[in-house]
């Protein structure tokens, strides 16, 4: 049974984040469930972590396998503005919209082709500051995230 910060870890997993903001690096995370948090920590390879980001389990609305690149500029999905009218999905602003739309050419960017259309992510969607709906991304994990997913479920069913 493995421990983090006094809590039992339930889950974990081994994964690259992509950020969407300029707070955290893009790095290789752990991410631990616990019944009251989900740890986001870099290894520093000393014998300690850095922690990134620190969710109490009530603020997380879900974790799920996601395809954000489907959704960015370029596909025709589309939703209803305000007034009622159809617009398109791929209005996005930030960093992760220039990720998955292949508009940032820096070395080491997310570019687009047949492959990345099709490339899934482990996606938590959290409640952050002032209740904004905030979103993480991760991909290359140490293992199959379904088994965490289906933990964070079964202890957001039980928490009800």
């Amino acid at each position: 049974m493995e421990i983090y910060k006094s809590e039992e870890v339930i889950e974990s997993l081994n994964a690259r984040i992509h950020p969407t903001d300029k707070r955290v690096p893009e790095c290789r995370c752990y991410i631990r469930l616990t019944p009251g948090h989900v740890f986001i920590s870099e290894d520093n390879y000393d014998g300690t972590f850095e922690d990134h980001y620190i969710l109490d389990v009530a603020q997380i609305d879900e974790i799920k396998i996601s395809e954000p690149y489907k959704t960015s500029v370029g596909y025709t999905s589309t939703s209803l503005d305000k007034n009622g009218g159809k617009k398109p999905a791929d209005r996005r602003t930030g960093r992760l919209s220039e990720m998955f739309s292949g508009r940032e050419k820096r070395h080491g960017a997310f570019h687009p082709d047949k492959e990345a259309a099709s490339r899934r992510f482990l996606e938590i969607i959290y409640r952050g500051n002032y209740e904004k709906t905030e979103h993480l991304y991760f991909d290359d994990c140490s293992g199959v995230p379904s088994g965490f997913i289906n933990a964070f479920a079964k202890l957001k069913k039980e928490r009800i």
